[in-house]
């Protein structure tokens, strides 16, 4: 669990964007073998927003949204982290063109959440029609 200072610390460096500073502090947390599920997608999405990044970082980023959607393929966190996978891949594929090779890997992460997302979609709908 995070402590509330670290949060704190974290959210107030997000609104900053001092996106570099927010990447130092997590990977001084944690590796991503015992990262918390919302801090991979964190980090990823700090490497990419940064103003300046290196094909080394935005292959980081792709690995961090990967990590997070393995460990939470039955979440909206992991559809969070597939939606950034993908958004990530496709912005980038002009300027680093092996990134297409990633794609064939994301049908199948695709078709994995589709599932998930039917089941939620389904189950939302039983409770409106039984909470009426």
């Amino acid at each position: 669990m995070l402590s509330k200072i670290f949060s704190e610390n974290i959210k107030e460096l997000f609104n900053k964007k001092k996106y570099q500073d927010i990447i130092l502090k997590i990977e001084e947390f944690s590796t991503m073998k015992n990262r918390p599920n919302g801090l991979s997608n964190l980090i990823g999405v700090c490497k990419i927003a940064k103003l300046e990044h290196k094909k080394n970082e935005v292959i980081s980023a792709l690995l961090d949204f990967k990590d997070i959607y393995n460990k939470s393929k039955k979440n909206l966190l992991g559809v969070e982290a597939l939606t950034n996978f993908i958004t990530t891949c496709v912005t980038y594929i002009k300027k680093y063109h092996e990134f297409a090779n990633h794609f064939p890997g994301v049908k199948k992460m695709y078709e994995v959440k589709e599932k998930f997302l039917f089941i939620m979609r389904n189950y939302l709908l039983q409770v409106q029609i039984y909470s009426n």
